[in-house]
Formats: C-alpha cells, sequence, structure tokens
C-alpha cells in the first residue's frame, strides 16, 4: 500500500553487479504494461497511468541478453512473440559511443513520450562518474525531461564494492535527486535456492 515512482521523477535501482537489477525492472515493467497484474497485487499501478507506454535502454548487455529481456517481458505480459507491441520498444546502445548515448535517450524520449523509461546502465551516459559538472548535467536533463513530459526514468547503478553507496558523484547526485532509491541484493540460501530482496 504504499506508493512509489510518481509520473514526473527520476528514480534509481543500485546493486552489485549480477543482483537482479535486470529482473526487478521487468517485474515494474510488466506490472504497468500486462492486462492482468502477472504478480498477485504485490505490486500494483495506478489506474491513471493506463494506457502504458514504456521504454527501455540498455547500454550495457550485448544483443542476445537484450533480446532475452524483450522476451521475457512477452512472457510476463502474456503476450505472443510473433506480434510487435507498440507498448514496449527496448533500445540495446552497447555500440553506440557513449558521448551519443544520452541524445539518442532523450531524443527517444522526446519523441515517444513514455509513461516509464528505463536505462540500464546510466553510468555509461558519462566520461566518468566522479566528473561532477558532467554528472550535474546528466540529472539536470533527467529531472527536466521527466518534468516536461509528465513520465518517469528509472536509472540503474552499481554500488562501491563492499557498499550500499552508488558509485561516484553520479551516485551521490542520482540519489539526491530521486523520489525513490531501490537496493536489490542477491541471496543464496543453504540449499542453494537464490532470492533477491529488494
Amino acid at each position: 500500500g504504499v506508493g512509489f515512482a510518481p509520473l514526473g521523477n527520476i528514480m534509481a535501482i543500485c546493486a552489485e553487479m549480477k543482483s537482479g537489477k535486470t529482473w526487478l525492472m521487468l517485474q515494474l515493467a510488466a506490472t504497468l504494461l500486462a492486462k492482468n497484474n502477472p504478480f498477485g497485487g504485490v505490486i500494483r499501478r495506478t489506474e491513471d497511468c493506463a494506457p502504458a507506454r514504456v521504454l527501455w535502454f540498455d547500454t550495457e548487455q550485448d544483443k542476445y541478453d537484450t533480446m532475452l529481456i524483450l522476451k521475457r517481458l512477452h512472457q510476463l505480459c502474456g503476450w505472443s512473440y510473433d506480434v510487435d507491441h507498440d507498448e514496449f520498444q527496448i533500445y540495446n546502445l552497447r555500440s553506440v559511443k557513449f558521448d551519443e548515448r544520452k541524445a539518442a535517450i532523450l531524443n527517444a524520449i522526446r519523441l515517444i513520450k513514455p509513461t516509464m523509461v528505463f536505462v540500464d546502465g546510466i553510468r555509461d551516459l558519462v566520461q566518468s562518474v566522479n566528473e561532477e559538472g558532467e554528472c550535474y548535467e546528466l540529472i539536470n536533463e533527467f529531472m527536466s525531461i521527466t518534468e516536461q513530459l509528465h513520465c518517469s526514468i528509472w536509472s540503474v547503478l552499481h554500488v562501491n564494492p563492499n557498499s550500499d553507496k552508488m558509485r561516484g558523484h553520479l551516485g551521490t547526485e542520482l540519489g539526491n535527486k530521486t523520489t525513490d532509491v531501490f537496493s536489490v541484493k542477491k541471496r543464496k540460501d543453504a540449499d542453494g535456492q537464490i532470492t533477491f530482496d529488494v
């Protein structure tokens, strides 16, 4: 019953590498897009955000992994694989130069006007996570476009080793300007079962 991810704001997901960040984003996207909630009401959307459009930018993974995300989202939403769904668009920006990625993302947001945007790898939009001016400019542009277009942007950033803090000045700036920060931790029990705590 706790509201989160209001339209017009930016949010962050942070964790160590391979700790379930992408799976959390898939759950959020499917909750927004599926006609029947695939998670039994654990995560719910408000009715005023339907019909929804989701843009997903993958800056880190190869094209095969990006296609797996697309396939998993189709499964979660109960969609046929052989039908394109305009309400979900995913782009692999791994081969795009870092200084062109930010412009590509901002231009796509302006053109498509989505409800929610996922940037899986905000770190890849700056040359250095510790360059104060560059990090401030990126977060400021995200805040501006979310307010103008009344959408939400979810940014993914790794944490520092052996810490819960997001990386560098980028992590500090992102943490200061976000509405919500979700931290994901991977846990393995004695039986080898893996769970992700959010």
